[in-house]
């Protein structure tokens, strides 16, 4: 269980580039050489996507996150489609509860709102 809490935290500071660059290496090494820790690694990385989307971030993560995540592009396109991922969702929720019978108004202030995101996120 400490070996599990003690990965998630490296795993947390690598995402976050809080660690010194031999730590860094070694950690990058284990990915490559044990699949299990990789594994562990991209669920940490949506983990901490899908917080930083959903506000659940402190802002002192939220800016480190900002700061050092986002700098790097390939990053800033796993966020962008998770963002997108996110907006289909809440979409196909919509168009599931117009079918239930919820407000018609509300399914279609839904679309207009998230086809501005998706513009503003395509631009980029």
């Amino acid at each position: 269980m400490q070996r599990i809490q003690t990965d998630e935290r490296l795993i947390r500071q690598y995402l976050l580039g809080e660690l010194p660059e031999h730590e860094q290496t070694a950690l990058e090494a284990r990915f490559f050489a044990d699949d299990a820790f990789f594994e562990q690694l991209v669920a940490a990385e949506k983990e901490l996507i899908g917080r930083y989307l959903r506000g659940d971030l402190s802002p002192e993560y939220r800016e480190r996150f900002q700061r050092r995540y986002l700098t790097v592009d390939y990053r800033r396109k796993l966020v962008n489609a998770a963002m997108i991922e996110s907006a289909m969702e809440s979409l196909r929720r919509g168009g599931a509860s117009h079918e239930a019978g919820s407000s018609a108004r509300v399914v279609q202030e839904r679309p207009w709102w998230w086809s501005r995101l998706l513009r503003r996120l395509i631009q980029r």
